[in-house]
């Protein structure tokens, strides 16, 4: 267990991180749309891709993350 008696904190700091996602979504979806095709015809391939990217990205940092040793002192 990395963190303990952290874990409200980690949960909490993973939720924010969701909801920030969650937020910038219809932000970020219009713009690439935008740049990628035209009104009648958007082209959805960038935004695939960027968010296929995004969680290759997150698994990636959550592979590198150490499984078997505390972050703090208990």
């Amino acid at each position: 267990d990395m963190t303990a008696p952290h874990v409200p904190t980690a949960f909490g700091l993973m939720n924010m991180s969701g909801n920030i996602g969650a937020a910038l979504f219809p932000i970020v979806v219009p713009v690439l749309l935008k740049l990628n095709g035209s009104a009648d015809n958007p082209n959805w391939d960038a935004v695939m891709v960027t968010f296929a990217g995004a969680y290759i990205l997150a698994a990636v940092f959550w592979l590198l993350l150490p499984n078997r040793q505390n972050i703090f002192e208990e």
